[in-house]
């Protein structure tokens, strides 16, 4: 069993695409919300936060463990607020949507403050590695990690 508690969701800004509620963190953010977890949402989009926004909301929040939800034309910047999370506190990172479904051996070959990507749909995966962590790691389907 693993000692997570807080966690924060981070939806990052998009690119060329209007503003669009971040639908699957919400359903991630109920499911483990029922679960008893206390659940941060940062949206980078639908707020169009800059970098310094974004860390600062990231610096204002309490946490220990962050979902990045990332399509897949989002990879520099999920490096760099990879880089950035891991400078503020030392907590895994977990990525999904279009970035860690479809990339997840570049994110984890190429970002190594990465430590999880969920491959296809994330509510359960992600209360898998919340309940679970590192101590079951090979047993969570649905997830790549290094």
């Amino acid at each position: 069993m693993n000692n997570y508690k807080d966690v924060l969701l981070i939806q990052v800004p998009f690119k060329h695409i209007e503003t669009v509620f971040p639908l699957g963190l919400a359903y991630i953010a109920a499911f483990v919300k029922q679960k008893k977890y206390k659940v941060t949402l940062i949206d980078g989009h639908t707020d169009h936060l800059s970098k310094e926004e974004m860390l600062c909301r990231i610096r204002q929040a309490d946490f220990d463990i962050v979902g990045i939800s990332a399509m897949a034309n989002r990879y520099q910047y999920v490096a760099w607020l990879a880089q950035e999370i891991k400078k503020i506190r030392n907590v895994p990172i977990v990525v999904g949507n279009g970035l860690g479904t479809g990339s997840y051996k570049v994110l984890l070959q190429t970002i190594p403050e990465v430590d999880f990507c969920i491959i296809g749909e994330g509510e359960e995966t992600f209360l898998d590695i919340l309940q679970r962590g590192n101590s079951e790691i090979s047993q969570i389907p649905g997830i790549a990690y290094r």
